[in-house]
């Protein structure tokens, strides 16, 4: 299965702090056929496609790639392709479980991005609130995955 990205998909651009903008370019890109473009931001920012879902299927493995061009990027500065994974549904810690057993055979980084959710938080309350009720059955799965 391979997806292009060569229209305008309204892709959501979000940055920390709030700044910047991402867009499709039709004209630039590597063959100058378009591209995903992402300017003036100034620390974190993202630009995910939310309409292309794949369902995982035991079994299959997946290859992503992509290039990537930096211009007047400060020093320092990195720039990477990303794969979210999400869960739904009541099994989320088991499929938790599933991943970061994935990611430590295959030797690979991730970070557990949410950290306050009322579903698949490691706090099930708001993000403007300080940290409150945690989610235990999380917590312990993370404890347990990263002891050697």
């Amino acid at each position: 299965m391979t997806f292009r990205y060569d229209t305008n998909r309204n892709y959501y651009y979000w940055s920390y702090p709030v700044r910047g903008s991402g867009t499709w370019s039709p004209d630039e890109g590597r063959s100058g056929s378009g591209c995903l473009r992402i300017t003036g931001s100034v620390a974190e920012a993202v630009l995910p496609d939310e309409t292309n879902g794949v369902i995982l299927t035991p079994g299959n493995s997946w290859t992503v790639s992509g290039w990537m061009k930096e211009v007047s990027v400060t020093a320092g500065a990195r720039a990477r392709l990303r794969l979210g994974l999400y869960a739904a549904g009541q099994e989320g810690c088991s499929w938790v479980g599933d991943i970061l057993d994935i990611c430590k055979e295959k030797s690979l980084n991730y970070n557990y991005h949410t950290w306050h959710e009322e579903n698949f938080g490691i706090w099930t309350n708001s993000s403007d609130l300080p940290p409150a009720d945690p989610n235990q059955p999380l917590i312990d799965l993370f404890i347990e995955k990263q002891i050697p």
